[in-house]
């Protein structure tokens, strides 16, 4: 190839990752153990000659389920219901990234921010 190419396109990230969630705080008596979870994303380079990236990533945990056989009164008379209730973790961010000119042995560091929600739900 002959000549100078100056064009470049801008860079797409997809990313996808396995999680272990480890619950805190108040939860953390309940759920004592490692919960597994996924997370997706991408990042789509701002400007072609600027290491600065937006995107968004989603993420889901599930926080594990239990479940209950409970006696009550119906019509007069006993009856036993099944009860189970499964708890889940959703999010999803926006997020900005960094790449500054700085590389350690063969490893390019990056600062990210992560801006988002997350929603707790539980299934009865």
């Amino acid at each position: 190839i002959s000549g100078n190419i100056s064009a470049q396109s801008k860079i797409t990230f997809l990313e996808g990752s396995i999680c272990f969630t480890k619950a805190s705080g108040f939860f953390a008596r309940q759920i004592p153990e490692y919960k597994f979870g996924f997370d997706v994303g991408f990042l789509r380079q701002v400007k072609t000659e600027k290491p600065l990236f937006w995107g968004m990533d989603i993420y889901y945990n599930n926080l594990g389920s239990t479940s209950a056989t409970i006696e009550e009164i119906l019509d007069f008379n006993f009856v036993n219901f099944d009860y189970s209730t499964t708890s889940n973790l959703l999010g999803a961010n926006a997020r900005m990234r960094f790449y500054p000119d700085i590389y350690l042995f063969g490893i390019e560091p990056y600062m990210e921010a992560h801006l988002g929600y997350k929603w707790f739900f539980t299934n009865t």
